[in-house]
C-alpha cells in the first residue's frame, strides 16, 4: 500500500477496487478495504482527501485543442465498523483535469465599450425636469403641429386632460391654448427651456455609452446560467459608475467525446447614468 498512497497504510487490506469509465461520462473509481483494528486507527491509516492513487488509471485527451491530463483524487472517505471488531473502509474516487502541458485553461474575461443612439429625453442630464416640462418635450418630439392643443394652468403644462379633469368644472381649471402659444406664455425651467430648445432645433437623440462583459470559462458540467437569463446579475467586473449588469448571452459548447463544455456568458451594462430596473429584471 506504501507503493500506491506514498503515505503509512500498514494493515489496510484491499478487498475491492471498481473503475467506472463511459464516453459521455466523468471517470469514477472506488477502493475498498478492511483494517482489524477500530475507527479512529483506521483513519490514520487511510489516504489523505485530496491524494490520488495508481490502482486507478489516469489518461489524457484533446479537449478544445489542449491536451488535458486526467486523473482521480480521493473525494470521500466511508468507515464502517464491522462486527468483528474492524473497520470497513470505502475510497470514493472523483474526477479532476488538469492541462498536461501548461496547467489548466483558465477563464477568461473581455470588456468592450460601446454607443447607441438614444431619444434625448433619457439624457441624464434632464431627468430632473418637471414632469409637465418632459411630456411638451415628447410632443414636440412626436412631431405635435404648432397649432395642436395644449392644457396649462398654473405655468404646468399637459398635452391631454385625463378623463376625471374633462368632467370637472371648468376642466379643473386647466385653460386650452396652442402649442406655440404655450411655449411663448409659459415660464419653463432651465433644463426644460434647454432640452425644448435642442429638440426644436433637429437635435433628437444622443450616443449613450455602455459596456459588454464576456466571460468565458471551461466546465466539466453544463451550468445553470440559463435561468439567469435577462435577470440582473453581477460578473467579476465593476459596472459603469452608477450602473449594474444585465445576463444577455448564453452560450455552450462540447463537441462529442470531450470531457467539458466551453461557456460564454455574455453581460450588458446599462446605459451611462442609469440602471436596469429591479422590478422587471430582477433575479
Amino acid at each position: 500500500m506504501d507503493n500506491y498512497y506514498g503515505q503509512i497504510t500498514e494493515g489496510l487490506v484491499i478487498t475491492d477496487i471498481q473503475y467506472n469509465d463511459a464516453l459521455d461520462d466523468v471517470p469514477t473509481g472506488k477502493v475498498t478495504c478492511v483494517f482489524a483494528g477500530g475507527i479512529a486507527a483506521a483513519r490514520t491509516a487511510a489516504p489523505e482527501l485530496g491524494s490520488s492513487t495508481e490502482l486507478l488509471p489516469e489518461s489524457s485527451y484533446n479537449s478544445l485543442g489542449t491536451i488535458v491530463k486526467v486523473c482521480l483524487v480521493l473525494k470521500k472517505r466511508n468507515f464502517a465498523a464491522g462486527k468483528d471488531g474492524s473497520t470497513v473502509v470505502t475510497l470514493d474516487y472523483g474526477f479532476v483535469e488538469g492541462d498536461a502541458s501548461t496547467g489548466a485553461q483558465p477563464t477568461s474575461y473581455q470588456v468592450t465599450g460601446n454607443t447607441g443612439r438614444t431619444s434625448i429625453l433619457l439624457h441624464p442630464r434632464y431627468a430632473g425636469i418637471p414632469e409637465s416640462e418632459k411630456a411638451l418635450a415628447n410632443a414636440i418630439l412626436s412631431g405635435a403641429k404648432p397649432y395642436e392643443s395644449v392644457y396649462v394652468k398654473d405655468n404646468e403644462i399637459k398635452t391631454k386632460l385625463t378623463a376625471e379633469e374633462k368632467k370637472a368644472k371648468n376642466n379643473a381649471g386647466w385653460e386650452q391654448t396652442t402649442l406655440e402659444n404655450a411655449l411663448n406664455t409659459v415660464e419653463l425651467s432651465k433644463l426644460g427651456a434647454e432640452l425644448i430648445g435642442k429638440i426644436q432645433n433637429g437635435i433628437t437623440e444622443y450616443l449613450a455609452s455602455g459596456c459588454e462583459f464576456v466571460e468565458t470559462s471551461y466546465s466539466t458540467a453544463m451550468q445553470t446560467g440559463i435561468n439567469h437569463l435577462g435577470k440582473i446579475t453581477t460578473p467579476p467586473a465593476p459596472a459603469p459608475s452608477g450602473g449594474n449588469w444585465l445576463l444577455t448571452g448564453l452560450e455552450a459548447t462540447k463537441e462529442r467525446g470531450e470531457r467539458r463544455w466551453k461557456i460564454k456568458k455574455t453581460w450588458k451594462s446599462a446605459d451611462a447614468g442609469s440602471t436596469w430596473d429591479n422590478e422587471l429584471y430582477k433575479n
